[in-house]
């Protein structure tokens, strides 16, 4: 099973974010990496059996009890850890972060009501998602300690998410999608302001943000064709300039993003078909799969230390972590509802 809503851990950025009609741009050229930066501890935050749950070092801990719910999104400040997510109750849903495992409740909502990424600055605690309206429209939230802001109207049939975000000092910055009536807009807001990604023609959508100085990337997925019907194209923009991954002969998809120096990192998989995803990821624009097509992997979420490349996500039942293209289960692989959706490293 894949949970198709993403929230991605990533690292920061300042925006300069224009609308792109522009052509695409090719892919950033070879920059050295570094040398690998040792990490101590590596989370990974998820669902197993239903229930919402991270790993710290492959140690499980359970978030919901026997309640069904996801870990979306998972960031490490000091010694504490905070996990987005949300956790079915009956007749709805509960969106909520967790605090060294304690439960802070954001919001009730129906089963359309999601969490998406989650970021720490000082002692301030956002929490992104969507919740539906009285109008039964999906509305882009962001949650500051608790205290919800839209970053959407509302307008009926407008539905939008905010799946990820990072904070840089007194700038928050958030990607998501938004219906214009017609099609999905891929987008990233600036301390509430709306950045347009893509000009509404063909439907897309932002999975990932990161920044670095002057520079916004925004991971993402746009589709070829303006009826929607071709398969989509794995991207990331850079300050609204976009950059494809895929030509769209393949089913592809862009779901987490990290920079180094000069290079670019995105995450995400190739559906085959009846056989499910291949996990991947391209750096600089080019492609290494994690997985053989043997049984279905994706990967959702990418962090890097210097120059070794982690990844979350699912490998068959197993919840998956990857070090350099090295798979490390940290699940017992009981379940077929089992996915790795957020990662962070500690140095």
């Amino acid at each position: 099973m894949r949970f198709t809503y993403y929230a991605i851990i990533t690292f920061s950025i300042l925006a300069l974010g224009v609308a792109s009609c522009k052509k695409d741009k090719k892919a950033n050229p070879d920059e050295s990496d570094g040398p690998e930066i040792p990490v101590s501890e590596i989370y990974v935050a998820g669902y197993e059996s239903g229930g919402a749950r991270y790993w710290k070092n492959g140690v499980v801990t359970n978030l919901t009890g026997g309640g069904n719910g996801y870990a979306t999104g998972i960031v490490v400040a000091g010694n504490d850890v905070y996990v987005a997510g949300w956790e079915n109750i009956v007749g709805g849903r509960k969106l909520q972060y967790w605090k060294n495992g304690v439960a802070t409740q954001l919001t009730v909502g129906d089963h359309n009501t999601l969490t998406g990424g989650i970021a720490v600055n000082g002692n301030d605690v956002y929490v992104t998602g969507a919740q539906t309206n009285s109008s039964g429209t999906k509305v882009g939230k962001c949650w500051k300690n608790g205290v919800a802001t839209n970053l959407s109207d509302g307008t009926a049939g407008h539905h939008a998410n905010a799946n990820a975000i990072v904070v840089v000092g007194n700038d928050v910055y958030i990607a998501g999608s938004e219906f214009n009536g017609s099609r999905l807009v891929a987008k990233y807001w600036k301390n509430g302001i709306a950045v347009p990604l893509t000009d509404g023609t063909k439907s897309a959508y932002a999975n990932a943000i990161a920044v670095v100085g002057s520079d916004v990337y925004v991971a993402g997925t746009e589709s070829v064709s303006t009826d929607g019907g071709s398969n989509p194209v794995a991207k990331y923009w850079k300050n609204g300039v976009a950059v494809s991954l895929s030509d769209g002969s393949e089913y592809n998809v862009a779901t987490g993003i990290a920079v180094s120096g000069k290079n670019v990192y995105v995450s995400g998989y190739q559906n085959i078909g009846s056989k499910g995803d291949i996990a991947r990821y391209w750096r600089n624009g080019v492609v290494k799969n994690l997985g053989d097509g043997t049984r279905s992997t994706t990967a959702n979420a990418i962090a890097l230390s210097g120059s070794a490349v982690y990844l979350a996500g699912y490998d068959g039942n197993f919840v998956t972590y990857w070090k350099n293209g090295v798979a490390t289960h940290v699940s017992n692989g009981a379940s077929s509802s089992s996915e790795g959706l957020a990662i962070f490293l500690k140095q």
